[in-house]
């Protein structure tokens, strides 16, 4: 491939030897292919990203009522959660309640989800609201049409399925050799410079100067924050996260499996406000209780307690689906070490971990890549020259350079597959290049 651009060294590229200059501009390659080639697909997972990030905080605005009611009066009774429940199957012929979420909020709803009796190929699955004090059904929606969700399958798949989310793992394990790269291109490289490596030069300078340094600089303090997102995110993607997935569940064994129900011949399934109380005693006090109900004859009740800013306090609970008894206690801690994994990297994902500050970062962060996806197209418009791609050559690497370059692109494919094929495909298509490129010149 012709080289119609060169990279802009941070330091002093006349004194760096042969090696060290093919090996800066091999690692500025493959920057500016992450960046470009999937910049569209990037600026959709950091824009949807930014929005999901304060879910909770957005939810009473986009839809005011559906999960806040007034509170009652101080003597006001309480419906039961059965009763809750079977009002929301009621409005709804044809459904049946399989989980609840009680909130300990007074003022908030309790919240329903249903699924069709008839599921069928595609269960069509309902969440409902209601008002726990006076029994009253306050909204219900289509779980796949409702506007957050709506947001999360944009970040997941753009609403095309599979190949969706192949290409949006593809775009996450870019993202990462995005960060590093980007990071190697900044590094001072020993050069006491102040100004454009760890501040932006704005005054007297010209707009591609100033767009550079900012591109850089603030590339360079996002970057950690940036790489945690992006590397979080393929614990959710669909070949990574699902063999991460798979090989925690060969691993764990029965560690979570639901403890079963001991069968009594004539008895009934206890009430959930009954499973509830069993449990009670143990209760540490989240912002909701979740209920799940049994999905058959041998399961058990399973109530957890979670909060996304206290993740490693989660709990769960079997109760005895006919006797009301607390079958099973499991904190945490042992919970399964992969299910650990994926709880703490969902919370870091979302930017959930310390609550507030760490959603501002990760605001600032998606903010801050959507910038940096913009900028690094505009310079490589503004650069390029008349008539020719602007595509940076890949350098001239031998000895220990070009074997730690293969090093690393086989470790990069064994952790990111998805990616390593992907890097393969591509030096595939310039080992075609540049065999055509020498046809055409000898």
């Amino acid at each position: 491939m012709p080289e119609d651009t060169q990279p802009e060294v941070a330091s002093d590229d006349s004194s760096k030897s042969k090696n060290d200059r093919g090996l800066y501009r091999r690692f500025w390659r493959w920057h500016f292919y992450s960046g470009i080639f999937l910049a569209p697909i990037i600026l959709v997972l950091t824009i949807t990203g930014a929005i999901y990030i304060f879910k909770v905080e957005l939810d009473p605005i986009v839809h005011p009522g559906r999960f806040i009611h007034e509170l009652p009066a101080a003597n006001a009774s309480t419906n039961l959660v059965a009763t809750l429940m079977e009002t929301a199957e009621a409005g709804h012929p044809g459904y049946d309640a399989y989980e609840v979420e009680v909130p300990r909020d007074p003022a908030r709803a309790v919240i329903v989800r249903l699924k069709p009796k008839d599921e069928g190929r595609q269960p069509r699955l309902l969440i409902t609201t209601l008002n726990r004090h006076n029994g009253e059904l306050i909204d219900s929606w289509d779980f796949d049409k409702e506007f957050f969700r709506v947001v999360v399958n944009i970040h997941r798949h753009m609403m095309i399925g599979i190949p969706g989310r192949i290409l949006t793992e593809l775009a996450t394990c870019w993202t990462v050799i995005l960060v590093i790269t980007g990071l190697y291109l900044w590094w001072p490289r020993g050069r006491e410079k102040l100004m454009g490596i760890w501040l932006p030069r704005l005054r007297k300078a010209k707009l591609y100067v100033i767009l550079r340094d900012l591109h850089s600089v603030i590339g360079a303090y996002l970057s950690l924050f940036l790489l945690a997102i992006a590397f979080t995110g393929l614990f959710f993607a669909m070949i990574w996260g699902m063999g991460y997935y798979v090989a925690g569940i060969v691993s764990s064994g029965d560690a979570l499996r639901p403890t079963e129900s001991k069968m009594i011949e004539g008895a009934k399934r206890v009430s959930v406000d009954e499973a509830i109380r069993a449990a009670e005693e143990h209760y540490w006090g989240s912002p909701y209780l979740a209920v799940t109900l049994p999905e058959d004859e041998k399961g058990s009740f399973r109530l957890v307690e979670t909060d996304m800013v206290q993740i490693t306090r989660t709990v769960g609970y079997d109760v005895d689906q006919y006797s009301g008894t607390l079958l099973k206690k499991q904190s945490f801690s042992e919970f399964p070490r992969w299910l650990q994994g994926r709880m703490l990297a969902y919370t870091i994902h979302t930017g959930e971990i310390f609550g507030m500050p760490t959603k501002i970062i990760a605001m600032i962060t998606c903010v801050g890549s959507t910038f940096f996806i913009i900028t690094g197209v505009w310079m490589w418009l503004k650069r390029r020259p008349r008539g020719k791609s602007g595509f940076p050559s890949g350098g001239v690497l031998s000895g220990p350079s070009q074997t730690g370059i293969k090093l690393l692109i086989i470790l990069g494919g064994v952790i990111m597959p998805v990616a390593g094929l992907s890097i393969l495909i591509v030096m595939g298509i310039e080992n075609l290049r540049a065999k055509r490129q020498a046809k055409s010149d000898s």
